[in-house]
């Protein structure tokens, strides 16, 4: 049984037909942050708290996040840049 996000992301590292295909495993967790997993390691970065916002919905977040991330890594940016972008 999974009991946290890091024995998750590990479980899907850890399976033959994802590795095969994916170099990491990155889970957006709303305001606690980004972690990801690159099959030996764990990486979390941490939220950022936005102050007052007029910010009517979340929906959507995520697939923002990592639109930013994947064209950071197109860029050549490193992963603590990557994220920043996303």
């Amino acid at each position: 049984m999974i009991k946290t996000l890091y024995d998750f992301a590990a479980s899907r590292a850890t399976d033959h037909k994802i590795t095969l295909r994916l170099r990491e495993i990155i889970l957006t967790m709303g305001s606690e942050g980004v972690l990801i997993y690159n099959g030996s390691d764990f990486t979390h970065y941490p939220g950022r708290h936005l102050g007052q916002t007029d910010i009517k919905s979340v929906v959507g977040a995520g697939d923002s996040f990592l639109g930013g991330f994947v064209t950071g890594v197109y860029q050549g940016r490193d992963q603590p840049a990557a994220v920043e972008l996303g």
